[in-house]
């Protein structure tokens, strides 16, 4: 059992075993949370000084951070480090829910902020909290750091020619498909272009 009381006033404790850390580490957060210990708006440590507190790898502090602020328990705020979300505290996360068994509480703890107590019924939906937000920021970063002033400015409908260039190209060595770049469309999601698919099959009758 390991303890680590810090300047922020962040008290947890921990059972550390040789593996998994993080789980560990992202259990004893959300637990206290849910039992107030943690309130919103309260700042949690920086990573490197969690890390040495705890023993463990910075990069296991991160990742338990980035994998709650993705859930929603948690808010990065840019140059001012990682905060309890507002939301953390709403939809039923209180003390309440830590009174709970053990296999409850855990499934209340890992249900999105503002979801509790609605069940969607619709298939094909993506699990928004596992949402890769880090690799997308800085594949995005990569992306506007290299685009032409053109490709910052409208472009044509089909999307810009770089862009169209690399999916067919994708699409031949993943999918075994002989793709075109110039009849290569690049839409705003399935169903804006499955819509546009019916509506030239619709003008070809």
């Amino acid at each position: 059992m390991t303890g680590t009381q810090t300047d922020y006033g962040l008290d947890l404790f921990l059972t550390l075993g040789e593996t998994r850390p993080a789980r560990a580490l992202e259990t004893a957060l959300r637990e206290a949370i849910v039992a107030g210990r943690l309130r919103a708006g309260h700042r949690l440590p920086p990573t490197r000084g969690l890390a040495a507190d705890l023993g463990i790898a910075r990069a296991t502090v991160s990742d338990v951070y980035a994998q709650l602020t993705a859930e929603g328990w948690l808010e990065a705020r840019v140059g001012s480090g990682t905060w309890v979300a507002d939301s953390a505290t709403t939809g039923g996360r209180t003390a309440a829910g830590a009174a709970a068994g053990p296999a409850q509480g855990a499934a209340r703890a890992r249900r999105p902020a503002g979801r509790r107590g609605l069940t969607r019924m619709y298939g094909g939906g993506p699990d928004l909290s596992r949402f890769p937000r880090r690799e997308w920021l800085a594949a995005a970063r990569r992306a506007v750091d290299s685009a032409t002033p053109a490709e910052l400015d409208y472009t044509e409908p089909r999307g810009t020619e770089r862009l169209r260039r690399e999916l067919a190209v994708y699409l031949t060595r993943t999918r075994g498909v002989q793709a075109d770049p110039e009849l290569t469309l690049v839409g705003h999601g399935f169903a804006s272009l499955l819509a546009l698919v019916c509506w030239r099959a619709l003008n070809r009758c």
